[in-house]
């Protein structure tokens, strides 16, 4: 299947599956397609962002789910909802557990860092980008409480 892309100016492209040519808008200039381009990213990066956010619910309610049950079963050892949240998000976005984890991972760690949360929801930044940050700033973080 090929797919050809279709100019809609403002910026937007869309694609559909067409018989066996790639077809691009003749009369888009570079620039423009550069700029569509950068656009596109910066929707993926707000969309990573939003469902890194829906993860990091996901996870605050499996939370305090675990924390209401365990006051109503003082002391009985049960599994917990939040051990589960990489399976349902796995499951419910066809990956794999590992990349589940590491949605969740990204995701605790932009929370905690609203600055870069933010930067990650307008689409300035990329996930990888959140996650490399995020280590820094905890390694930096550390470090500076060793120092005192």
């Amino acid at each position: 299947m090929v797919v050809r892309v279709g100019w809609h100016g403002a910026g937007m492209f869309t694609s559909s599956a067409v018989d066996e040519r790639h077809t691009l808008p003749r009369d888009v200039s570079e620039a423009e397609l550069e700029d569509a381009l950068v656009e596109a990213q910066r929707r993926v990066n707000a969309a990573e962002a939003e469902r890194a956010s829906v993860v990091a619910a996901l996870l605050t309610r499996a939370r305090a789910a675990d924390q209401a049950s365990a006051h109503m079963s003082a002391g009985a050892c049960h599994a917990t909802q939040e051990e589960f949240v990489a399976d349902r998000v796995a499951a419910l976005l066809a990956c794999t557990k590992a990349t589940a984890n590491a949605m969740l991972d990204v995701a605790v760690e932009a929370s905690t860092h609203p600055g870069l949360a933010r930067s990650w929801g307008n689409g300035d930044i990329d996930s990888r980008k959140v996650a490399v940050v995020a280590e820094l700033m905890g390694l930096f973080a550390r470090a500076w409480n060793d120092l005192g």
